[in-house]
């Protein structure tokens, strides 16, 4: 069996396996990665719309403020 392991066409062949293996995963992982960004950049434009609102209402408790 080992001897066999050691033929160059076993021994090609089972490393194009573990690349087919790897690339695979690769692709998994790219994914997942470009899903965590998609999700980041959605709660980024939440933040900075809280954010608008939050100085718009300052803005306006300033100015009655000032109106009192």
């Amino acid at each position: 069996m080992e001897d066999m392991l050691n033929l160059p066409q076993v021994s090609m062949r089972l490393r194009e396996k573990a690349l087919r293996k790897n690339v695979s995963h690769m692709k998994r992982k790219e994914e997942e990665v470009r899903k965590k960004e998609e999700e980041l950049q959605q709660r980024e434009r939440e933040i900075n719309r809280r954010e608008r609102e939050i100085e718009e209402k300052e803005r306006q408790v300033e100015e009655m403020e000032r109106a009192v």
